[in-house]
């Protein structure tokens, strides 16, 4: 069985969580998260444009076969 932590490791592990949560707090760490967060999220311009394309190939594809199969 492993034994009970002593009183300083318990305060070491303490000390060492309050610091990581003070310093994930500070604004640099939320402004560079946010950052982080905004590059991941935003799309490469040529991306759009790619979208935009197959998304009007694929409707006229659809009308293609509306108009074909004679659905009224």
């Amino acid at each position: 069985m492993k034994r009970p932590p002593k009183e300083y490791e318990i305060r070491r592990l303490l000390h060492r969580a309050w610091s990581r949560r003070r310093l994930a707090a500070s604004p640099s760490v939320r402004n560079a998260l946010q950052l982080n967060l905004n590059r991941e999220l935003e799309e490469p311009r040529g991306e759009t444009v790619k979208y935009f394309f197959a998304a009007l190939i694929l409707q006229g594809l659809l009308y293609l076969v509306y108009n074909r199969l004679g659905i009224s």
